[in-house]
């Protein structure tokens, strides 16, 4: 889950992606006429596997986080899970349209999971 919802730098965002374990992680960046417009972000934490998206400011509320989301639940075979902070609703909207269920947990997250097929 993304931790922020303000702009990062791009030296932020490499050290982030730096520090991940790539065996265990699938990036994918979604592009429109050669402009990156979203990226996606898989990544296996015990056995469970996890989705994160997001969608450039400039271009939300078009549902290209849904076409994302529905692209990622696609490439994992079994059930998938996702956080989502309660005052995100494009993302919250986005998943619960794809079949997400979820409840309220803690600190204003939920968390969410899908079951494969149920697109």
């Amino acid at each position: 889950m993304t931790g922020t919802t303000g702009s990062i730098t791009p030296e932020q965002q490499q050290a982030w992606w730096s520090a991940r374990v790539p065996d265990r992680w699938q990036i994918y960046l979604y592009e429109v006429d050669s402009v990156a417009v979203a990226y996606g972000l898989l990544r296996l934490v015990d056995d469970r596997w996890w989705l994160t998206f997001g969608v450039a400011a400039h271009l939300r509320g078009r549902g290209i986080g849904k076409q994302v989301a529905r692209h990622l639940v696609g490439l994992v075979p079994g059930p998938i899970w996702a956080d989502m902070h309660v005052d995100n609703a494009a993302s919250v909207g986005a998943l619960h349209a794809i079949g997400f269920v979820g409840g309220l947990i803690e600190d204003g997250v939920i968390r969410g999971m899908m079951h494969p097929g149920s697109t």
